[in-house]
């Protein structure tokens, strides 16, 4: 059961408005928890359909109504607010309030800036009728005292009433100020009080393009569409990570290795990872290649999907950009720097560069070329094996050669779906 923080954490990821702090929190979630991940596709979906809905203006005159009925009502006093009842907290549960957030934006920003110059012009006129008619006080010295407004800082001078005896109670009343309920509006910069200048032009919202991680059922690739979305995904950055969810680990497993001899994988198991594999530890799994093309890994997730289309132990596969943290795990798996980011050279080939080529090609002709991966324990870290004293790990980084300009290097975790 998610948590309240890892729901608020699935909201911003949707909305794009999570810090880049919180990046490596929301994979390790979606990485850890199936119901974060079917949570954050449901939401996706949810996202991806009001952003489809058809949005209607609002009506001409609203804004006068409004401004109405906030004319006629009466003006609020200082001892009004500070008796006022605080109202009561509620925790209301999220996803209505995000999805009635979503239609109040889309609504309520069309209707501002259609009618801001109007509300300009009335809230003017409201402030001129509260504006207190002109004081006709007795000649006097006069005194400084503070504002009856709290967050009213500058002084207000009022006039000193006269102590002789014969003034009479009706000139007193007349000549004696009354306290405003509202603070009397000020010219902006007066006095040293600080404010915001008024908004000349409006300038409107910018559109921000944002990558959100790809997350398909597996069972979906059947679909050519799906397949299309997939392969245009792989393409869009130089290397990734894709996590396979699985709900049965050791089928999952032995049908990996059988779909990558099929497409031509040639899937060095590691010593350490092929002892645990026999007796079934209840273990995560990576394998990592760096020779395959974008539609290469599309073909090989699509023939998972294929080889276990009846009882499928796969259930979902997470494809995300590869970041620092996939390169900081792979040192530690290999004990080299693999240069996920780093794009092969190109550019003219000297002359004699072919010979060499054209003898190997002649030599392997009617052979595939080789497609190298390596398949070592991932979780937990401690049932990792030493990369320095692994024959295989070494064997594997031999024969490393020269990333050609379409490879998309790869970490394929396969762990438990639960």
């Amino acid at each position: 059961m998610l948590n309240e923080t890892e729901r608020e954490l699935i909201a911003a990821a949707v909305d794009g408005t999570h810090s880049p702090s919180n990046e490596a929190a929301f994979r390790s979630l979606l990485a850890d928890s199936t119901e974060a991940v079917v949570l954050f596709q449901q939401l996706q979906k949810h996202a991806a359909q009001l952003r489809a809905a058809t949005r209607y203006p609002a009506p001409a005159p609203l804004a006068g109504r409004v401004m109405a009925q906030v004319s006629a009502l009466p003006p609020l006093s200082l001892m009004d607010v500070q008796s006022a009842q605080p109202i009561i907290d509620r925790k209301p549960t999220w996803l209505p309030i995000c999805i009635a957030a979503a239609l109040l934006l889309a609504v309520g920003s069309t209707s501002f800036w259609l009618t801001l110059n109007d509300a300009r012009e009335s809230e003017a006129h409201v402030r001129r009728q509260r504006l207190p008619m002109p004081v006709q006080a007795a000649p006097a010295t006069n005194r400084t005292v503070p504002a009856p407004n709290l967050q009213q800082s500058n002084p207000v001078v009022v006039p000193e009433q006269p102590t002789s005896s014969s003034t009479s109670s009706n000139d007193l009343a007349k000549s004696t100020p009354t306290m405003e309920s509202a603070p009397l509006p000020r010219p902006f910069g007066a006095n040293g009080v600080m404010a915001s200048p008024p908004v000349n032009e409006i300038k409107p919202f910018e559109e921000v393009q944002l990558h959100l991680p790809y997350l398909v059922q597996l069972a979906d690739l059947s679909h050519e569409a799906e397949r299309s979305k997939l392969h245009d995904e792989l393409i869009r950055d130089p290397a990734f990570r894709i996590d396979l969810f699985a709900r049965d680990m050791p089928r999952a497993l032995e049908n990996f290795q059988t779909v990558a001899k099929a497409v031509g994988i040639n899937l060095t198991v590691e010593a350490v990872a092929k002892e645990r594999i026999a007796k079934k530890a209840p273990l995560s799994w990576v394998i990592y290649t760096e020779v395959l093309t974008a539609g290469e890994l599309t073909q090989l997730l699509v023939q998972l999907a294929k080889l276990g289309d009846k009882s499928q132990p796969f259930a979902t596969a997470h494809v995300i950009p590869a970041q620092a943290t996939e390169q900081r795990e792979l040192r530690d798996l290999l004990g080299v720097d693999p240069g996920l980011f780093k794009r092969p050279k190109t550019g003219p080939k000297p002359i004699s560069a072919g010979t060499a080529d054209e003898i190997s090609n002649s030599l392997l002709k009617g052979k595939a070329a080789e497609k190298p991966a390596i398949l070592m324990t991932y979780l937990p870290t401690g049932a990792r094996s030493v990369s320095a004293t692994s024959k295989e790990i070494k064997a594997f980084l031999e024969r490393r050669e020269e990333r050609k300009a379409n490879a998309v290097p790869a970490m394929i975790v396969i762990r438990p779906a639960n």
